[in-house]
């Protein structure tokens, strides 16, 4: 009886990290309907009820079937932490806004601003550790928001903030990684609330999956009226100060019908690569991006306090959750994004605006 409840309960565990593991891989491809819902419903149910039973049963190959994908999940997890490990970058030198806490769960409008500084083609290895440019050194500073999905819950209020952050940054360039909206119906919104972004070398978009499921044509005007550049698949070259550049790409796959392609030849003294998903990392590192943008994942939106995020929907569960990352030598950054919506709500995970300043090389005379 007792080896029973043991191995039922034990099932349970390994049925819920199956779900999980699908969930986690399958919510990116998932439109937003009614068949979404169901298997969101459905699967656990499936999965944990299925597992669960197995266990309960004498049945030694069933059994051996729960341990065996008990230590499969436990590997892969072990698997996770360890290239997370290889991969993460340095912390923020600064965090501006208010500070998590365990007695105040709710963090939906608790706007941050996280500030990180990254040296270019530095020969030294600790050169993503700096604490400030060079004297020497010209500073970028790119600010990057996400994830706005805007609604009626969160208010124009709360907008009007984020955007607020953004231009007290005072920031050179301004990086947008889509989902401006959930629902076609506050596409309108868009115009005024992007429209006060200030930067100097402009401002440069490109569409999330609930963009192109909304209606990419709408949000697209929408986003143009507001004096935003889309690039969506494509590139831009920006030109820094006259005598040096940076090139700016786009990748909205996998939602967008156009496939991302590889640019030619890139020159310039910077490569920053917009991409609303984390999973096209590899891609864009291999063709030669400095830095990647990305947001998507919410930072899970909701968190566990000490253990993180349940659901991150990526093809790499949790590795890229939220934060900073170093790839070869392409520096990620994914935000947490800075709204929330079905439903409108953070719990121990606050929205964020990253802001980084890339510290040149000096200009030729």
């Amino acid at each position: 009886m007792l080896s029973s409840l043991f191995f039922a309960i034990l099932g349970l565990l390994v049925g819920a990290g199956l779900y999980l593991t699908v969930i986690n891989r399958a919510l990116s491809y998932l439109r937003r309907s009614v068949s979404k819902l169901l298997v969101s419903m459905t699967l656990p149910v499936i999965l944990m009820g299925g597992f669960a039973w197995l266990g309960y049963t004498d049945s030694w190959m069933g059994r051996w079937v729960i341990v065996l994908a008990f230590l499969a999940m436990a590997i892969g997890e072990i698997h996770r932490i360890w290239t997370q490990r290889q991969h993460i970058g340095a912390p923020p030198v600064a965090r501006l806004g208010p500070k998590p806490s365990i007695a105040r769960p709710i963090t939906t409008t608790d706007l941050a601003v996280l500030h990180y500084i990254v040296p270019v083609h530095s020969s030294d290895q600790e050169g993503h550790r700096a604490k400030s440019c060079r004297s020497a050194e010209r500073r970028l500073r790119v600010a990057h928001i996400s994830d706005l999905h805007v609604n009626d819950r969160l208010g124009r209020d709360y907008y009007l903030h984020v955007m607020d952050k953004v231009n007290r940054a005072e920031p050179d360039l301004v990086l947008i990684t889509g989902d401006f909206i959930t629902e076609l119906e506050f596409v309108h919104w868009l115009p005024d609330l992007l429209r006060p972004i200030r930067s100097r070398y402009g401002v440069y978009a490109i569409l999330g999956n609930h963009d192109h499921w909304a209606g990419a044509a709408e949000v697209s005007q929408a986003v143009c009226d507001a004096g935003v550049e889309l690039i969506g698949n494509g590139h831009r070259k920006v030109s820094l100060n006259g005598n040096s550049g940076l090139t700016i790409l786009g990748c909205e796959e996998p939602w967008s019908p156009d496939r991302w392609l590889p640019p030619g030849e890139i020159c310039g003294d910077l490569t920053l690569a917009l991409s609303h998903s984390a999973d096209q990392v590899y891609r864009l590192s291999q063709a030669g991006a400095d830095a990647v943008f990305s947001g998507h994942y919410h930072a899970g939106q909701f968190q566990l306090p000490f253990l993180g995020p349940v659901l991150v929907p990526s093809r790499f569960g949790r590795r890229f959750y939220h934060g900073h990352f170093v790839i070869g030598k392409t520096h990620l950054f994914v935000s947490a994004g800075a709204g929330a919506s079905n439903p409108a709500l953070r719990l121990y995970c606050p929205p964020d605006v990253i802001l980084v300043d890339f510290c040149l090389a000096p200009s030729a005379k």
